[in-house]
């Protein structure tokens, strides 16, 4: 399949501003295929060449080509083996915190995951805020 096939699919593109006041685009996907540009619409149109060149590279080195996130199917569930001293670290700052294990699990992941989108960490913050002790309960 030639790359402009593939960038029929439905790949997640990613738009964040800079503080230098540029924007930076990235398809989700494709490692390291990242543009910027002035505006958010320059950055979004630099990106569709830089994923060509992405995918032509990738494809030349024999790699595999990643299925777009928006075609697999995630149920929520998640099972994690972890080190009996983590697990109980994790419980006890789950509890300093007033929230169970899930949820601090869950806003970890949320932290690390999102570092960069201002949406996850806003999602965070509020799951945060609602899950913090208020006066007079």
């Amino acid at each position: 399949m030639v790359p402009a096939e593939y960038l029929k699919h439905p790949y997640g593109r990613v738009v964040v501003p800079e503080t230098d006041g540029t924007f930076r685009a990235e398809i989700i996907e494709f490692p390291g295929c990242i543009a910027t540009g002035d505006t958010a619409a320059e950055a979004l149109s630099n990106l569709e060449s830089v994923a060509d060149s992405w995918l032509q590279a990738t494809a030349a080195k024999g790699l595999r080509i990643p299925e777009p996130i928006e075609s697999s199917e995630y149920s929520g569930k998640l099972v994690v083996r972890l080190p009996k001293s983590l697990h109980k670290k994790a419980a006890h700052a789950a509890s300093r915190d007033g929230v169970s294990l899930n949820q601090f699990i869950v806003s970890c992941i949320s932290e690390q995951v999102g570092s960069g989108s201002q949406a996850a960490q806003g999602y965070v913050k509020s799951r945060l805020l609602s899950q913090a002790p208020r006066a007079g309960r």
